[in-house]
């Protein structure tokens, strides 16, 4: 029932630290900073399951994280991992909307509105 969460969502920047909840890389942790003018997510720790997928700590994992139109969107990256070759063979972007829930939780998601994201997110606490 974390959809309610998003029922009021919060508008705030998504700068901070988040961990990734609920799926097969659960334990990523992206660290949101402003570079110049732009704002940026790159990974500062990472599942076992995301380092097999070709996946390092420092990867670029979230770019040109911008408020559009009074929401948030981003380019999430996506890395293709052939495991004959143990090699990545290819890295593209895909966009997602970002929203911030009540208590800090995050969704990433296709469709404009967030109950059904891709991917969960909570701030990260250390």
């Amino acid at each position: 029932m974390d959809f309610l969460f998003f029922l009021f969502p919060a508008n705030e920047s998504p700068e901070g630290r988040w961990l990734r909840t609920g799926d097969q890389f659960t334990g990523c942790i992206v660290q949101v900073e402003r570079h110049g003018l732009e704002l940026a997510g790159r990974i500062i720790a990472l599942p076992e399951a995301m380092g097999r997928a070709g996946w390092i700590e420092g990867d670029l994992k979230w770019r040109n994280i911008e408020l559009a139109g009074g929401s948030w969107r981003l380019q999430d990256a996506r890395k293709y991992f052939d495991p004959k070759t143990n090699t990545v063979t290819a890295v593209d972007y895909r966009t997602y909307f970002l929203s911030i829930g009540a208590l800090d939780h995050m969704r990433l998601h296709t469709k404009a509105g967030p109950f059904f994201p891709d991917q969960r997110w909570v701030r990260y606490k250390s």
